[in-house]
């Protein structure tokens, strides 16, 4: 029938508004993982306490060791779990952040600005040493409960098990840099004349240094907007126009705060359309 859905070529419906997806996604991610979090300590806690009560009651020892040995690799599996849905929250919000940095006036940088303060404040970092403190209390447990072979054993895998929680950390670090927060540059491009760059994802400050530009033309400008906030800032820049230009230029921030300094990379182009 003419109009009805069956008649609709592929990719004819509704433009999705994929910054509102993302902080969708965002909002019922984070609930997950705040869920997973809080019921799962809540869980482990219990299990430690009601173990520690038991041995106290019946008078038997054995008992912490098999409870600490259940508790270390619920924490191991709980984790897992988590590192599963902060991966995919960090990429909505990566996504988001894209959207936010290229989005006309008036600005939009709420997720910018929530990942900026949620990664100065090392709250991934904090996150993992909270499941360390799980693993080291259980086998502690278990260890002043328990016989000479519990008290070798529960180290051995307390151990174990937080040197795969450590590697499986550092390997999401170093995959998806969930404790960094990237640099972005909207637009991603410069032509001769004035150009007004927006920089988003370091510790910008008033007191934010820009350590080199353009060394290879000298008659290049610049100039930071003093309308800046902790996590974004607007460069000014001139190019001379008539001149033989790269096909790339760098430029290099030196962000108060921040140990290194950090260098975005635009393309230069004569005809950005």
């Amino acid at each position: 029938m003419p109009g009805s859905d069956a008649t609709k070529a592929p990719g004819d419906g509704p433009p999705l508004n994929e910054m509102a997806e993302c902080r969708t996604t965002i909002g019922r991610v984070d609930g997950s993982l705040e869920d997973l979090r809080k019921y799962g300590f809540s869980l482990i806690t219990t299990l430690l306490t009601a173990s520690g009560i038991a041995a106290g009651v019946t008078h038997t020892g054995s008992i912490l060791p098999v409870a600490a040995a259940t508790i270390i690799f619920l924490v191991l599996v709980l984790f897992g779990l988590d590192m599963y849905y902060f991966v995919v929250l960090s990429g909505a919000v990566e996504r988001s952040m894209d959207l936010e940095i290229a989005s006309p006036k008036p600005y939009v940088r709420i997720t910018t600005t929530i990942s900026g303060y949620a990664t100065s404040t090392h709250s991934v970092s904090a996150v993992f040493a909270m499941y360390s403190v799980f693993v080291g209390v259980a086998a502690y447990v278990g260890f002043i409960g328990g016989d000479m072979t519990a008290r070798i054993t529960l180290p051995i895998v307390a151990f174990v098990v937080w040197g795969l929680m450590l590697g499986y950390w550092l390997f999401v670090r170093a995959t998806t840099h969930l404790h960094q927060t990237r640099i972005r540059a909207h637009p991603p491009f410069l032509k001769p004349g004035w150009n007004a760059v927006e920089v988003t994802g370091s510790g910008f400050t008033p007191g934010t240094k820009v350590a080199k530009v353009f060394p290879e033309i000298p008659k290049a400008t610049f100039q930071i907007s003093p309308d800046m906030s902790s996590t974004s800032l607007r460069l000014g820049v001139t190019l001379p126009a008539g001149e033989m230009l790269p096909s790339e230029l760098e430029i290099t921030f030196d962000p108060t705060g921040n140990k290194s300094n950090e260098t975005i990379r635009l393309t230069v182009v004569k005809d950005p359309s």
